[in-house]
């Protein structure tokens, strides 16, 4: 069976456990998190020894990813992603609120700044599993489950909300307008994932316009940190 390592930080562990259930349910793979699967008393050679026979990682990115104790060489979500990327590992970030790698990381991670990243945002955590799950997919990884009777699935959170057609669309309509690129092109992909259509608007136009957006302000962005 594939096996996917998660790399998080400790505070990020409800949004990572959460994740971890939910991509479970969805997903034909061996998901290591250290919390739970950890099966030797050396945590170092542990950690180490599952990360090597992974098929991919997850890197999952929120506030703590990457404050000060990264650019300690013996961190331990350093060390993760420098032994991903020294193996050729793939590498997904998981972005907590569309968040990125900075830039001026140490030299042995930086690349990790070039790989392939899946927003999420609370409020439409379902939706972002959805992405990633059909990512992993997609560049072979693991298969989707298949499709026997699903189990009932329990009620989302209430500060979850719905793709719900015109709704969404005007919230993603907003953000675009207000220059929040990253989050409308979530909505946008969403809708267009749920099937939805607009007689008034091309979801691809808007999609290709937030996409752009969100590319231009990253280069911005890191522009003024360098």
């Amino acid at each position: 069976m594939p096996k996917i390592f998660i790399s998080y930080r400790r505070k990020s562990w409800p949004f990572t456990d959460r994740l971890v259930d939910e991509l479970a349910k969805r997903l034909e793979t061996d998901i290591f998190i250290d919390r739970t699967s950890i099966d030797q008393a050396d945590f170092e050679r542990a950690i180490l020894k599952h990360l090597r026979a992974s098929d991919a990682v997850l890197l999952v990115i929120s506030e703590y990813t990457f404050e000060d104790r990264i650019h300690r060489d013996d961190d331990w979500v350093r060390r993760e992603i420098r032994e991903a990327l020294t193996l050729q590992k793939p590498l997904i970030l998981v972005c907590v609120e569309g968040r990125l790698p900075p830039s001026g990381l140490p030299d042995d991670i930086k690349d990790v700044a070039r790989m392939q990243g899946i927003n999420f945002y609370p409020e439409y955590f379902t939706p972002g599993v959805d992405k990633l799950a059909d990512f992993i997919v997609k560049i072979g990884v693991a298969h989707l489950r298949s499709s026997s009777p699903p189990s009932p699935t329990p009620p989302s959170p209430a500060d979850e909300k719905p793709i719900s057609g015109r709704a969404t669309l005007d919230e993603a309509l907003d953000l675009l307008e207000h220059g929040d690129f990253n989050k409308a092109a979530f909505l946008f992909e969403s809708l267009r994932a749920s099937g939805y259509t607009s007689r008034y608007v091309k979801l691809d136009e808007l999609l290709e316009h937030a996409q752009t957006g969100a590319a231009q302000a990253d280069l911005r962005q890191r522009a003024q940190q360098d």
